[in-house]
């Protein structure tokens, strides 16, 4: 049996591969039918088909952020960090890729919070 199923635009600091492991788990349990009797759902697979987080940007998100660094608000504050930090993702790289850089760069909760909004900005001017 296959089933598409459309998450829409999920608001989330997860990832793709992150969401495509949680739906995984919740989907490969046992559940119990109207009849009382057990299913067991053996294998699942799950893949992204479409993903806003996913998309490169047609522009770079690096070069409009560092724009933004005399802003006196947390996204300024972003800005400065991004612009002094030489492994910043560089080129068209996606809201996702964005958010593996400030993981793996252990940003606090604060600046991701500052990303997205930095990153909503960003999309509205591309809209």
């Amino acid at each position: 049996m296959k089933i598409l199923l459309d998450l829409g635009d999920l608001d989330t600091s997860a990832d793709d591969e992150e969401v495509l492991s949680i739906i995984r788990n919740v989907v490969a349990n046992s559940h119990e039918l109207e009849t009382g009797e057990l299913l067991h759902i053996a294998s699942v697979t799950a893949d992204v088909v479409e993903s806003a987080s996913s998309t490169k940007p047609a522009r770079s998100f690096l070069t409009w952020i560092k724009q933004q660094a005399k802003r006196d608000d947390p996204v300024g504050d972003l800005a400065r960090d991004v612009k002094g930090d030489s492994n910043a993702p560089n080129g068209r790289v996606s809201k996702t890729g964005w958010l593996g850089y400030l993981r793996a760069s252990n940003a606090s909760s604060g600046a991701i919070e500052a990303f997205r909004e930095a990153w909503d900005e960003f999309a509205a001017l591309r809209a």
